[in-house]
């Protein structure tokens, strides 16, 4: 009788929960998540340090928008056949020596953006608007806003920082949705940098944004956004040592877990209430700065003393969890993350994909080349 009582229990729990969920799915959708914070964590406020690189901002523009970025849902991009590689080691990658064009429409089938993504021979996005043979390297890191998502070559942030000095031979290394895990598989590759001269220091920057954290932990939300994607996410973990680990990918190392997240993704109730699992916690932050720390070594001991940057991009919440961890490692930071590009655009910096647009990458290109000297030979 009580087997009976609990089975019956169970059985109205579902059908709830099944009810809810059609609820839910009559009501307006939204893709906001929240604010980013970590669970029972409330970070200190953040010290001045020497790894921290001082901001000089340009005057505020004098005629703003009052019309803010809103989002617009969009329709998958769907790549030409050979645009994306598969590397069993860094994920999905860029082919090389390739002129791609891409088309993007919004959901109710209205065109977005159509652009032309050209590749070198060594598989980097070009970066126009630099002679060959400048003294110094600079390499730029990340994902899809690194890379120039919705972006003509030309219009991409490594290219505008390329145009607005003539000391650093500025390379592109980054890709659609790779997090810095992609990154340090890439850095550790034995052909990385293969034709860059490693004579002289350089600097690298790597582009930080907070959803770099869950392509680390393989949080539900990516399921949500592309179901496959942890099949393309490497999989790193600190050990009981605390020493960094790496092995497969995402997807690989959970599989038994894989068809729970990828159900769960599907549940309108859960995204509704903002469920989010695994949430980001101390750990996952000691995790990805032991990935970006690893990077950092990789690339000074390859390119000849090469200086890594984390840069933070506007609007980042994470910054205030991170920077801590980064400063312990020595590893420099450059802050953005409280910066209001309406106030010094005018304007908003976003595509309606979400992706930054040419003017806020042509703004942070000449923030950057001021903060961190780029013209003075003097600054490394």
């Amino acid at each position: 009788m009580r087997l009976l009582s609990i089975l019956m229990g169970i059985f109205f729990a579902v059908l709830l929960l099944i009810f809810a969920e059609i609820l839910v799915r009559q009501l307006p959708f939204s893709e906001n998540m929240g604010e980013y914070q970590i669970r029972g964590f409330s970070p200190p406020p953040l010290a001045p340090a020497p790894t921290h690189i001082p901001i000089h901002l340009p005057p505020p523009s004098q005629k703003v928008s009052g019309e803010h970025y809103r989002f617009v849902p969009h329709q998958r991009v769907i790549y030409p056949l050979g645009y994306v590689h598969v590397d069993d080691e860094v994920g999905l990658t860029l082919g090389p020596n390739l002129t791609t064009q891409i088309s993007r429409l919004t959901m109710d089938g209205r065109p977005s953006y159509r652009v032309t993504y050209h590749s070198d021979s060594q598989g980097r996005r070009v970066t126009p608007g630099q002679e060959p043979g400048r003294p110094r390297n600079l390499f730029f890191l990340g994902c899809s806003f690194t890379y120039g998502e919705g972006l003509e070559d030309k219009q991409t942030f490594p290219a505008q920082v390329a145009i607005r000095q003539k000391l650093y031979q500025v390379y592109n290394y980054s890709f659609h949705g790779w997090g810095a895990g992609n990154l340090l598989r890439l850095v550790h590759k034995d052909g990385f940098a293969q034709d860059v001269s490693k004579t002289t220091k350089g600097k690298a920057i790597y582009l930080f944004i907070d959803e770099h954290i869950p392509r680390v932990i393989g949080s539900l939300n990516l399921y949500r956004a592309v179901p496959d994607w942890t099949e393309n996410l490497p999989y790193y973990y600190l050990d009981s040592d605390g020493k960094l680990q790496g092995k497969g990918m995402i997807a690989d190392s959970r599989w038994w877990t894989e068809p729970i997240f990828l159900l769960f993704s599907q549940s309108r109730l859960l995204t509704y209430l903002k469920v989010d699992f695994p949430r980001a916690n101390i750990s996952h932050i000691e995790l990805f700065s032991a990935i970006v720390a690893d990077m950092r070594d990789i690339l000074k001991e390859k390119m000849n003393g090469m200086e890594l940057i984390v840069l933070f991009f506007p609007g980042s919440q994470a910054n205030k969890y991170l920077i801590p961890y980064l400063d312990k490692k020595g590893i420099a930071s450059l802050d953005y993350s409280s910066l209001d590009v309406v106030k010094y655009l005018g304007f908003p910096g976003e595509l309606p994909d979400g992706h930054p647009n040419a003017a806020m990458d042509e703004f942070l290109a000449k923030q950057v080349v001021r903060d961190l000297q780029l013209k003075d030979k003097s600054g490394g």
